[in-house]
């Protein structure tokens, strides 16, 4: 039997450790098939591609019906019994979305995946990573500040970002990090049994049960998850002295191309895309587009009383998530869902 396991994120719940350490090391010992859903090789990550498909899925660019499947061809060589896309932009992109102003519209990519890989494999499951609302929004709003930036200025005040995006008039639906509403979709699509949630906090608090789920998962020991996971940890946030979050330059690159973008990827088929693409690389050197650009920024940490509102703005459907999936009730109140 043929097995598709699509980890999809959510950021910040150790996504990079896993994907480098302990996926790349069970790919680089032949025991899962790793599929590459980047544009460009990477020494971690597989041979096979599917980075056309992807990006169809989640930002809606215009492939053709050819070039897709052509791309899918090389998933009917696929031998072993375990094959994994591990992408944590899976549980936040959609087409039209942007940085700025979040709607958490993700849910329905669900569905794309089934149609797109259903007939290449006899099972798919879903890796789920969920971590508090309390400490995740925040966390996102690091790793995404450059981009949230270049798309309003005004959000340098993570105070009006949160506002904007998390305020109680916001519809269930379209909220950021609604993992019932998120999860329950997933359930609809791939079976309940077929969908596994890793609580981030698991691995801080509980290793034992963090390990032996991606054990179980990805059908190795116990041992070769804790090894690999705690080799290296990745993607740590940098603490400043003054108590602030160091957050890395933006590039040249990014301040150019990030007003035109959207528009672009929006509003002209992928064949044009990559044309304009090439020809932006060719007038402006690597060197140049990598460039560290503006002052050292640096984010303040989250006040508590943003920790609890957030706690509060999702306690309700944290709640029903913990009902659906027999979450024990204190874990979960020592964790700060509810």
């Amino acid at each position: 039997m043929k097995k598709l396991i699509i980890h999809i994120g959510y950021p910040k719940t150790a996504t990079t450790s896993l994907q480098l350490n302990l996926l790349g090391d069970l790919w680089r010992e032949h025991k899962i098939e790793y599929i590459n859903h980047l544009k460009e090789p990477k020494p971690y990550l597989g041979n096979i591609r599917c980075y056309k498909n992807i990006q169809s899925i989640i930002s809606g660019r215009n492939y053709s019906d050819f070039e897709l499947k052509n791309e899918l061809k090389s998933l009917e060589h696929i031998k072993k019994s375990i094959t994994v896309i591990s992408a944590e932009t899976l549980s936040t992109i959609y087409p039209d979305h942007n940085f700025a102003n979040l709607d958490s519209f993700a849910y329905k990519n669900a569905q794309k995946f089934k149609e797109t890989f259903s007939g290449y494999f006899d099972v798919i499951e879903i890796v789920i990573g969920i971590r508090a609302q309390r400490e995740i929004v925040h966390a996102v709003y690091k790793q995404w500040y450059n981009e949230i930036v270049g798309e309003n200025p005004i959000f340098e005040d993570f105070t009006k970002w949160l506002e904007e995006n998390f305020s109680k008039s916001k519809s269930e639906q379209s909220i950021l990090f609604n993992y019932n509403i998120f999860i329950q979709e997933y359930c609809k699509v791939f079976g309940r049994k077929n969908v596994h949630i890793l609580l981030y906090e698991d691995l801080l608090h509980d290793k034992n049960m963090y390990y032996n789920k991606l054990a179980f998962i990805f059908d190795t020991e116990k041992s070769k998850v804790q090894t690999s996971l705690e080799r290296n940890i990745r993607n740590k946030s940098n603490l400043r002295d003054d108590g602030k979050i160091e957050i890395p330059r933006s590039t040249l690159g990014q301040k150019i191309t990030s007003p035109f973008r959207r528009i672009l990827r929006k509003n002209v088929n992928s064949s044009k895309y990559d044309s304009i693409k090439r020809i932006y690389h060719a007038i402006i050197p690597e060197s140049i587009r990598d460039r560290k650009i503006g002052a050292n920024k640096a984010v303040r940490q989250i006040k508590e009383n943003e920790a609890n509102y957030l706690k509060n703005r999702f306690k309700d459907s944290n709640l029903k998530l913990i009902s659906s999936f027999d979450f024990n009730k204190e874990k979960m109140k020592k964790y700060k869902y509810i």
